[in-house]
């Protein structure tokens, strides 16, 4: 499953990837427009609609091993592992809008989640506002309406492809925390899960450039591994093989 998710980090590369064709000249790159950026749009199309089926199969979707997380701001300074991660209910992603331009080596997309579960186990110990907090147990974390809109640039790293860079923008409307284990000096259970919502919804919010900096990372790691030894003919076939069945995501 881990690597059937590695799909849904490839289809963003992979939206910037006709942009690193060849600067050889205008005419030829109006060529290279004309006859493959149907066929590359429609490919890239399908390629969502196959995550959106993966999605809906294995609802819910276990979610790749992340690193440590350390979540610091304003009265709150976490350290926090986390294991046996699912996604659910992100089959309903709408496509707002995908873009892409040859000359520029750039491409941009918006995506949206109305609803999305996230669930796991965790192991946490730091403070907020104040209080000293410990945990180890289970999370349950429900986003409502999240967007996220980025963009990416590619580039040569000998003759294959790698994203260069990858810059990410996102909005949550709310977000509902519930969980088992987690212990804050002075609280019962309720207040503690009051108090993870809403200091959880200002984290997101108030830190939106370091969160996103962060998962851009870890999305063009991914994303670099999975291209790395492919140019774009290699790429557009192993893609379409995958949408086909043909071979596994690796």
């Amino acid at each position: 499953a881990t690597r059937k998710m590695r799909l849904v980090i490839l289809a963003l590369g992979l939206l910037a990837a006709i942009c690193a064709t060849s600067r050889a000249s205008p005419t030829y790159l109006e060529d290279v427009e004309l006859r493959v950026g149907n066929y590359i749009d429609d490919l890239v199309r399908k390629a969502l609609e196959y995550i959106r089926s993966l999605l809906q199969k294995h609802d819910p979707y276990p979610v790749p091993a992340m690193p440590q997380q350390i979540v610091t701001g304003d009265d709150i300074r976490l350290v926090a592992t986390f294991n046996n991660l699912t996604v659910s209910n992100a089959s309903n992603f709408i496509i707002n809008k995908i873009e892409n331009n040859i000359i520029g080596f750039w491409a941009k997309f918006d995506v949206s989640v109305p609803n999305m579960h996230l669930e796991g186990g965790y192991q946490v110990m730091g403070t907020v506002k104040g209080k000293a907090v410990t945990g180890n147990g289970n999370f349950k974390l429900n986003i409502t309406q999240l967007d996220t809109s980025g963009y990416v640039r590619v580039g040569f790293a000998s003759w294959w492809l790698q994203m260069t860079e990858m810059d990410i923008d996102y909005t949550i409307q709310d977000l509902q925390f519930t969980e088992t284990g987690l212990v804050v000096e002075g609280m019962t259970q309720d207040q503690i899960q009051t108090l993870f919502s809403q200091t959880f919804l200002d984290y997101f919010k108030n830190n939106e450039k370091y969160v996103s900096s962060q998962v851009a990372s870890y999305v063009k790691g991914i994303a670099n591994d999975i291209m790395k030894g492919k140019n774009l003919k290699q790429l557009l076939e192993w893609l379409n093989n995958v949408i086909h069945g043909n071979i596994l995501p690796s």
